[in-house]
């Protein structure tokens, strides 16, 4: 208040001093007094005005700052005496501050800049001095920071291969990516095409290309792909983290990889005529060897951007000039990864060794594109869906049971390029089903597919809009209608007109009808008395006589009785069994219709439950084992020669003295003894002669084995190996080996050629058979580590 008390004293003193009055006489002699205002402001703590030499005051108002810069608009007295700055700063050569906002000559926070190691000052961020680059990681560093179009660019990649005639040729691959704006966009410039990828969900999409092909392109790009541009996937993908997104992202991400890789990094600054020159180079293990990565570049003098980006990848195998020491339990297995790879615990490269670099790769910065359309743009408002004749579909359909329906998606304006089209299927509950198989594709079509007849409700929704019918799914007509009789040799039923059968043998029967007909049908039989029939399993039926003679079954439609169809089934007296008898011969156990196992029983002296069990493997032509047995009880005891019990396989005899191999099938079927998987079983296992080992393995769900020099441990043959199927039942205990290729020609004549491989139902040996010459070796498990 006292300064401005003052201000307003000298205020008046000036007023005082410039300002006149005329003084009047009135009437009665008394002086009269006549205004003269100064035209400049007074003002005090609260108002503004003008002031007369006589103290009187016009004009008087309150201050006010409508425009909020700290001064009254009329008499622009700063009020409070407070001022008002920039949030933003300003910067020239030296220092850096905050301006006044309020009109007045006055600065905030002025400071002089302060440079990091990229040359920007700490405080304004502006690029006040030349960078100081210490070592690669600082190249990058100041690569990332700039705001050149570092998310695009060039990549020329160069392999190079070799002829038949031993000489190398490189093939160079040029093209163009760009990400920005949730798009990746790729020129290949050998192929001529031009594409824009864009991923909503789980989906991702091909915008446009050269070809004109608008949809879901799964099998060529993945969301990962458009999250981050893989370089090398064999590479890059060693890690997530080493995502890149431009060429200064995929520096950082090769020098992150050489950071954590098992081969450590090595870097180098070399200083040239042209500015200097950053290096680094690392190794990464894959599943057969190591890959070397040397990665060069160089930065632009001006923008500080990656420049001059050259990349080399050589290959090591492993064994050669490699060695790879892998993690191993303490089974003295190899420890796998949850995609199971071996876990790589050290590697190492012999001295003196010159990497060839057979694959090149040189990147260039480029600009930035903009997408040819944005989501925005591609949402429908609503849409149709029309059957194949035009038609639009109503709010019901039918379909047929296994025959699939297409329906177009057609909007009504806009486009459905980047707008995702779902599909739920619910019954008449409001579950969710599986009975009515809905799936959508690229260009806007919905395919129906049903497996089970009933009412569904189909719900089809893009973002914003839903379409909702209900498809009645019923079965086709009945067009054809046979018995079907089961055949022990093909594992399946098949049409049959007339069967035979020993007394008290028995045949399951069903209908067999076309695709998802009604199969439910009604029996009769004639031609005798002594039979019966037993419901095995759903319409499968089971039929059994005690008597010779002929008979016929007749089976009826019961959804459409004028189809039927009958089987003659002549019974005959066969052989009178008994458990003794069953217990002393010979009997074979078929697989596909061919002998797989002779099996052999020998009573100790004739009458007597037990004795001894000899069992043949037919294909590798060896005896699999010999066995003692005992019967109790109608479960025949498998012992070893110590009579201790074994589990490798069970013979059983039922009710009607037929033999089960294993469990719960006919001798003609074989099973296995074991839950284990072979393919789980045999991966990471070793197997070996003596002379040679044979080490399994899986990549990427494909399984292998290689045949190597157990002496000199070089891997000379690759065999592929897959298992038998039987119908709906895989057969786990036995594997077929098939030779594909001849790795080493070094190691002379392939010491497999003409043979065929089994592994072992028991998974601790390997025979392999020339059905030629008789020959066989065989391999058992062993541990190359101990």
């Amino acid at each position: 208040m006292k300064k401005i008390s003052l201000l307003v004293l000298v205020c008046m003193i000036f007023s005082l001093c410039f300002t006149s009055c005329s003084v009047l006489l009135a009437k009665d002699n008394t002086p009269e007094h006549t205004h003269s205002y100064a035209t400049e402001w007074s003002f005090d703590a609260t108002n503004h005005y003008n002031v007369c030499s006589c103290g009187s005051q016009s004009n008087v108002a309150k201050h006010a700052d409508d425009n909020n810069d700290g001064a009254c608009d009329v008499c622009a007295i700063i009020l409070d005496n407070t001022h008002v700055f920039d949030d933003e700063w300003t910067t020239d050569a030296t220092n850096h501050w905050h301006a006044a906002l309020c009109g007045h000559d006055v600065v905030d926070a002025k400071a002089a800049h302060t440079a990091d190691d990229l040359g920007n000052c700490t405080v304004c961020g502006v690029k006040v001095s030349s960078p100081t680059i210490a070592d690669v990681a600082a190249a990058i560093e100041l690569a990332l920071a700039q705001d050149y179009a570092a998310k695009s660019g060039s990549v020329f990649y160069s392999h190079q291969y070799i002829d038949e005639w031993d000489e190398y040729y490189t093939v160079t691959n040029i093209s163009y990516f760009d990400k920005a704006e949730g798009y990746l966009h790729v020129i290949d410039l050998a192929e001529s095409t031009e594409t824009w990828y864009y991923a909503i969900g789980d989906s991702v999409w091909s915008v446009t290309s050269e070809a004109g092909t608008i949809g879901p392109n799964a099998d060529e790009y993945s969301g990962d792909n458009l999250e981050g541009f893989y370089f090398n996937g064999a590479i890059l993908g060693y890690s997530d983290d080493a995502k890149a997104f431009g060429v200064a992202d995929l520096l950082d991400a090769f020098h992150f990889m050489g950071e954590s890789a098992l081969i450590a990094l090595e870097s180098e600054v070399v200083s040239g005529e042209d500015g200097d020159v950053y290096t680094f180079s690392f190794g990464v293990p894959y599943y057969a060897g190591v890959y070397l990565v040397k990665v060069e570049f160089t930065l632009d003098q001006t923008s500080y951007y990656a420049d001059n980006v050259y990349i080399g990848v050589a290959t090591l195998e492993d064994g050669v000039d490699v060695t790879i020491e892998y993690e191993i339990d303490e089974n003295g297995d190899f420890v796998l990864d949850e995609d199971w790879n071996r876990v790589v615990k050290s590697v190492s490269i012999a001295d003196g060794i010159e990497p060839e670099y057979n694959d090149f790769y040189s990147i260039e910065q480029g600009d930035t594109i903009a997408p040819p359309v944005t989501p925005e743009d591609s949402v429908m408002p609503s849409f149709d869906l029309v059957d194949a004749e035009g038609n639009v579909i109503g709010e019901s359909v039918e379909i047929s049971l296994g025959t699939p329906v297409t329906y177009v998606i057609v909007p009504e304006s806009g486009s459905f390029i980047l707008d995702p089209i779902t599909a739920t299927v619910t019954d008449a509950d409001g579950n969710e089903t599986w009975s009515v198989n809905a799936g959508t594709w690229n260009d806007g079509e919905l395919s129906l597919s049903a497996y089970g007849e009933g009412t569904y409700v189909v719900t089809v929704s893009s973002a914003i809009y839903s379409v909702q019918f209900t498809v009645n799914a019923v079965a086709p007509a009945l067009e054809s209608f046979e018995v079907g009789v089961y055949d022990n040799a093909m594992y399946d039923y098949v049409a049959s007109t007339e069967t035979t059968i020993s007394v008290n043998g028995s045949f399951d029967f069903k209908a067999l009808v076309n695709s998802y007909a009604p199969d439910g049908y009604t029996y009769a039989v004639t031609g005798g008395t002594a039979y019966s029939v037993e419901n095995v399993y759903s319409n499968i039926n089971s039929f059994t006589a005690t008597e010779a003679g002929t008979y016929t079954l007749t089976l009826t439609s019961t959804a459409d009785t004028t189809k039927t169809a009958s089987v003659t089934i002549n019974v005959i007296e066969g052989e009178v069994k008994t458990v003794e008898s069953v217990l002393k011969g010979d009997y074979e156990a078929t697989f596909y219709g061919t002998p797989f196992y002779e099996i052999t029983f020998t009573p100790f002296y004739d009458g007597q439950l037990f004795g001894t069990l000899t069992v043949v493997d037919n294909n590798a032509g060896t005896l699999t084992g010999e066995y003692q047995y005992g019967y109790d009880n109608g479960v025949i005891e498998i012992m070893d020669a110590n009579w201790n019990p074994i589990d490798t396989f069970t013979i059983t005899i039922d009710a009607n003295l037929n033999l089960t191999f294993n469990s719960n099938f006919a001798m003609e079927r074989v099973e296995a003894g074991t839950d284990v998987e072979p393919i789980d079983a045999l991966v990471d296992q070793v197997f070996s002669d003596g002379t040679y080992y044979l080490t399994f393995s899986n990549y990427d769900g494909e399984y292998y084995a290689q045949l190597a020099d157990v002496f000199m441990g070089m891997p000379t043959v690759g065999i592929a190996f897959s298992s038998y199927s039987v119908g709906d039942l895989n057969m786990w205990d036995e594997y077929e080996l098939t030779l594909v290729q001849d790795v080493d020609g070094s190691m002379g004549t392939n010491p497999l050629d003409g043979y065929v491989g089994y592994v072992n139902s028991d998974f601790t040996s390997i025979s392999f058979f020339n059905p030629d010459s008789g020959d066989q070796v065989t391999y058992t498990l062993y541990n190359p580590y101990a």
